[in-house]
């Protein structure tokens, strides 16, 4: 059980830390606001080069996997995440593979929650006190091996839930951090349930992302269909301007994230 809670404690912490930390995610938000930038504004005013350049000031993060809702007229095979995918993979063919390597304990943490590891500590610290007060209920004789045993049991059992609780602790700071940074208020008694709910955002994202990915690897003419200015144009006119379109503001912006 404690190896386990630990395992879990462990992969929460490490998937909060490399959403913060991880240079290709950074990367692949740069790519998604331009992306965004370009479908609000246009490319001329993007790419302006008299200083007054337009760009989106941020998006959802759960606008992310969103983006393969959003389909081409006329092409339902495409995308704006193919549009996306595609822009990462010619500015750096590495970038997905960095992507899914520092950002893979996502799927891990996902599935096991905070408030589920804490209620599994909080079980196991109770038997930890249990075997105490068994323990010391007993008289103690060095004669006595089941005392010695229990006694022995009990201390062990302390310690660990001690590190446990400290384990726990360190993993909801990392999760307010974690949500500090990605601009996701949340209240002292919400900080569980909000950093599941980043995790699965970001393992939904990373899920499709990769999807997409194998898409356009074994069809290159997907690839460049997606990178046609003709393409952007129409995914342009095609794109809904509601909550649903990375126009959302605020949440993510380019210095935060």
């Amino acid at each position: 059980l404690c190896g386990d809670v630990r395992a879990g404690l462990s992969a929460m912490r490490t998937a909060l830390d490399d959403a913060r930390n991880s240079p290709a995610f950074r990367a692949v938000l740069a790519h998604t606001v331009r992306l965004g930038s370009v479908i609000n504004f246009g490319t001329a005013k993007v790419d302006a080069d008299d200083g007054h350049i337009a760009a989106v000031s941020g998006f959802g993060l759960d606008a992310l996997s969103r983006l393969a809702l959003f389909r081409a007229p006329g092409n339902a095979r495409i995308t704006l995440l193919h549009v996306l995918v595609a822009q990462v993979l010619v500015a750096d063919t590495d970038l997905p593979r960095r992507l899914v390597e520092e950002m893979g304990n996502v799927h891990k943490a996902a599935k096991r929650p905070i408030s589920q590891l804490a209620e599994e500590i909080g079980a196991f610290a109770r038997e930890a006190d249990h075997a105490t007060a068994c323990s010391s209920c007993r008289v103690a004789n060095p004669m006595d091996v089941v005392a010695t045993s229990l006694s022995s049991l009990s201390e062990r059992a302390a310690a660990e839930a001690l590190a446990l609780r400290e384990q726990l602790k360190e993993t909801r700071e990392s999760a307010k951090a974690a949500l500090s940074f990605f601009a996701l208020p949340a209240k002292e008694k919400e900080i569980d349930a909000k950093a599941l709910e980043l995790c699965q955002l970001l393992s939904e994202f990373l899920s499709v992302f990769e999807k997409t990915q194998r898409e356009i690897t074994r069809n290159p003419n997907l690839a460049a269909v997606c990178h046609s200015g003709a393409h952007q144009a129409s995914l342009k006119a095609a794109g809904p301007r509601t909550g649903n379109s990375p126009k959302t503001a605020g949440e993510v912006s380019e210095g935060g994230a």
